[in-house]
C-alpha cells in the first residue's frame, strides 16, 4: 500500500468517524428533546382539570422553550395567550392541544373535543371536598366550646358551600334550624338568655352528630355535648372580656356612669379650707 493510499485510508476513517458522531449526537438530542417535549404534554394533559394548579401552570409557561423548533405550536400558544378572558379561549385552548400531538405524531383523532374539557378527575374533586368537609368537622367539633372564636364561626359559614344540600340534606337542615336560632338571641330579656344558651348547645350537638354520620364519624350525642375539654380560667376570661366589653358600651352610652372616690385631697385645696 503506497503512502497516498495509507493518507486517504485515514482520512477516510477520520471523516466517517466524524460523520458517525455527528449523526449519533443530531438523533441524540432529537431524541432527548422529544423526551422533554412529552414530559411537558403529558403534564398539560395531566394538570387540566385545573387550569390554576401549579403543575399547569409551570407546564404551559414551558412550551415556548420546548416547542420553540415548532412554529405551529408558538402560534397555537401565542393565540391562546391572546385568546384569555374571552370566548374564544376553548376553541384555541383545544387547537394548542392538537398542535402539540401533532408536533410529536400523536393520534388525537379518536377523541372529540370534549375530552380535553372533561378528565377524569370525579374521584380527586370528591376526595378534595371530603377533605374540606372533614377539617370543617374537626374545627367545630374542635371549638364546640367556643361558639364565639374566629375559627367557630368561620367554620359555620363554610357549611353550605362545602356540604352541598343534594349530598347532605341532613345536615343542611340541621344547620338552617341552628342559624335560625343563632339569629333570635334575647337581648332584652336577661330570663331567657340561658334558656337560649341552651337550646344553642342542643341544636349545635344535632348538627355536630348529623356531620359526624355522614362523614363516617359515630358519636353519641351527649359525647358531643359534655364530652368537652374547656379550662375553667378560659371561662373566666371570656367572662370578664365580656362584662368588660358590655361596661364600655353601657359607658359610652350614657347608660353608666363611672365611679370615683377621692382618697385624700390636694395640699392647695386643705391650705384654702384652713
Amino acid at each position: 500500500m503506497t503512502t497516498e493510499q495509507v493518507i486517504w485510508t485515514m482520512v477516510s476513517s477520520l471523516f466517517s468517524g466524524l460523520i458517525g458522531v455527528g449523526i449519533s449526537t443530531y438523533y441524540y438530542r432529537r431524541h432527548e428533546a422529544k423526551k422533554v417535549k412529552l414530559e411537558t404534554f403529558r403534564s398539560l394533559m395531566a394538570n387540566r382539570f385545573n387550569l390554576h394548579s401549579e403543575g399547569f401552570t409551570k407546564a404551559i409557561n414551558e412550551i415556548s422553550i420546548v416547542f420553540n423548533d415548532s412554529q405551529p405550536v408558538c402560534k397555537a400558544l401565542s393565540n391562546y395567550h391572546a385568546s384569555l378572558g374571552s370566548n374564544k379561549a376553548d376553541d384555541t385552548f383545544i387547537k394548542l392541544f392538537k398542535s402539540i400531538a401533532k408536533d410529536l405524531n400523536l393520534s388525537m383523532e379518536e377523541f372529540n373535543d370534549s375530552f380535553f374539557f372533561r378528565p377524569f378527575n370525579a374521584v380527586t374533586k370528591v376526595s378534595e371536598n371530603k377533605g374540606r368537609c372533614l377539617e370543617i368537622f374537626k374545627t367545630l367539633m374542635a371549638t364546640r366550646a367556643a361558639t364565639v372564636s374566629p375559627e367557630h364561626v368561620k367554620a359555620l359559614n363554610m357549611i353550605t358551600i362545602e356540604f352541598p344540600e343534594s349530598d347532605y340534606p341532613e345536615i343542611i337542615n340541621q344547620w338552617k334550624v341552628y342559624f335560625d336560632h343563632l339569629h333570635n338571641y334575647p337581648e332584652t330579656s336577661v330570663e331567657l338568655q340561658p334558656v337560649w344558651s341552651e337550646k344553642s348547645s342542643e341544636l349545635l350537638g344535632n348538627l355536630l352528630k348529623a356531620m359526624g354520620d355522614s362523614l363516617g364519624y359515630s358519636f353519641d350525642i351527649v359525647d358531643i355535648r359534655k364530652g368537652i375539654y374547656a379550662p375553667k380560667a378560659h371561662e373566666v376570661i371570656e367572662l370578664e372580656q365580656k362584662l368588660f366589653r358590655q361596661g364600655i358600651v353601657q359607658l359610652l352610652y350614657g347608660e353608666r356612669t363611672l365611679k370615683t372616690e377621692v382618697v385624700s385631697a390636694p395640699k392647695a385645696v386643705e391650705e384654702v379650707n384652713t
